[in-house]
């Protein structure tokens, strides 16, 4: 078995051990809902960001759509532009059971990834598929409905491929730490 496929495997299976252990935390609560939420970091860099969560009792289910443009600091890759759009899921568990407070969960994107090569402006895509981790804190801010929630996510491109525009190589690695701060609002 490769290297990636072993990194992938331990990836999953801590996922999972991590979600089902929150068991012992939870309350019994239950409480149904819906939310919606945005990324302002991806409207700062050039993007949107829309997702729509179901709460139901300590889990969140969510389904959104991205963009964004990646700054080189980001990428590590001098001399390319990079930006990217796609579409992914989530499926979060709160450690107290309610709606707020720390969680962990699992995530899946398809994204569209185009690489530009900043002196030619000769530009390739990919389709990657990735499967990641994340943990954060949803903060409910009393004012209405409307909530904060910083997160950091761990995602593995199942397809990584190196790109080479011109004879200069965009090096893909298939980590990708992702840190965000979404805000929404619950109904």
């Amino acid at each position: 078995m490769n290297n990636k496929m072993n990194w992938f495997n331990l990836l999953f299976l801590l996922a999972l051990s991590c979600l089902f252990s929150t068991r012992l935390f939870a309350q019994s609560e239950v409480k149904h809902g819906f939310d919606v939420e945005i990324d302002p970091i991806a409207f700062a860099l050039n993007g949107f960001s829309l997702h729509g969560g179901y709460l139901t009792g300590p889990w969140r289910f969510d389904l959104g759509i991205f963009g964004l443009d990646i700054p080189e600091w980001a990428h590590g890759n001098e001399g390319f532009k990079v930006s990217a759009r796609g579409t992914g899921w989530k499926a979060d568990r709160f450690l107290r059971g309610l709606s707020d407070g720390f969680f962990i969960g699992v995530e899946g994107n398809v994204t569209k990834t185009s690489i530009t090569h900043s002196l030619s402006d000769d530009n390739r895509s990919a389709t990657e598929f990735s499967l990641g981790i994340r943990g954060g804190y949803r903060w409910n801010t009393g004012l209405g409905n409307l909530y904060v929630t910083p997160w950091l996510g761990l995602g593995y491109i199942l397809n990584a491929k190196d790109v080479t525009i011109n004879g200069e190589v965009f090096k893909t690695s298939p980590f990708q730490p992702f840190p965000t701060v979404h805000i929404g609002w619950t109904f």
